[in-house]
C-alpha cells in the first residue's frame, strides 16, 4: 500500500505495523505458505501501512476457525488501543460486532433499522426485526395491567412481566427476551412442555409450548433434565 517510491520513514512504518499485528518472521514467506490467520494479519497489515482515514473490514473472520477467530478477535482489540484510524466492520456475527465495536448499525436489505451505542442497541432494540437481527428469540405480544414504580406488568402467554417503560395501562405490547433470561426447569404442574432441545455445547436450549400455544426458547440448567 505504499508508495513505491523509497521514502526515509517507510522502513519504520512497515517495521512497527510488523510489530503491532504480530507477523514478525513472516517478511520473507510466501502467500501459500501462510495460514488463514497469518493471511488475515497481512492483509490488515497492508491496509494499515498506508495509513488510511478509515479502515473498511468485511467479514474479516468469516473463513477462519474457532481458535484463529477468538486469538484475532483479542488482537483486533488490542490493534485499537495502538491506532487512531477509524474502522467499519461488516459482520452477520452479532456476538463478533459487540465484542469489537463501540456503536452497531442493523442493516436489512440496505435500509438502517437502527443505528447506535452498541448497548442501547442491543439492549433496547427498536423493532420485532431488530430484535430478532441482535439475538432476541422470544417476542411475545401482550398487554399492561398494571404500572407501578416506572415498571410496567405485561400479560403474556400466562406470564406476568415486568419491564422499565411508561406505556399506559391497557396498551399492547410486544416484549422481548433472550434465552439465557429464562431459565427452565422440571415442574410436575407446569404451564410449559418441551417439545425439542437444542445442545450447543456450551449450552442447552429448549423450545418449550405454553398452554396457549406461544413458543418460548429458555436455557435449561443442564443436559440431563428433559
Amino acid at each position: 500500500g505504499l508508495q513505491r517510491t523509497k521514502h526515509p520513514e517507510n522502513d519504520m512504518l512497515v517495521t512497527q505495523t510488523i510489530k503491532n499485528l504480530q507477523i514478525v518472521g513472516l517478511e520473507h514467506r510466501f502467500p501459500a505458505t501462510l495460514s488463514g490467520g497469518e493471511r488475515q494479519r497481512v492483509a490488515l497489515g497492508r491496509a494499515l501501512v498506508a495509513q488510511p482515514r478509515l479502515l473498511l473490514l468485511d467479514e474479516p473472520f468469516s473463513a477462519l476457525d474457532m481458535p484463529t477467530r477468538t486469538a484475532l478477535t483479542e488482537e483486533f482489540l488490542q490493534l485499537r488501543t495502538v491506532t487512531d484510524v477509524p474502522m467499519l466492520l461488516v459482520t452477520h456475527d452479532v456476538g463478533e460486532a459487540y465484542a469489537l465495536c463501540d456503536e452497531l448499525i442493523l442493516l436489512d436489505h440496505g435500509r438502517v433499522l437502527q443505528c447506535g451505542a452498541k448497548a442501547t442497541v442491543f439492549n433496547r432494540p427498536s423493532s420485532p426485526h431488530a430484535a430478532r437481527l441482535v439475538g432476541v428469540q422470544n417476542l411475545l405480544t401482550g398487554s399492561v395491567t398494571a404500572v407501578d414504580a416506572g415498571l410496567a406488568i405485561v400479560e403474556t402467554a400466562g406470564m406476568r412481566i415486568a419491564t422499565d417503560s411508561t406505556f399506559d395501562i391497557g396498551t399492547t405490547v410486544q416484549v422481548g427476551f433472550r434465552s439465557n433470561a429464562v431459565d427452565a426447569v422440571p415442574k410436575t404442574d407446569g404451564d410449559a412442555s418441551l417439545v425439542r432441545s437444542i445442545d450447543r455445547g456450551t449450552q442447552l436450549n429448549g423450545v418449550f409450548l405454553t398452554s396457549d400455544g406461544t413458543r418460548i426458547v429458555a436455557t435449561m440448567r443442564d443436559s440431563s433434565e428433559e
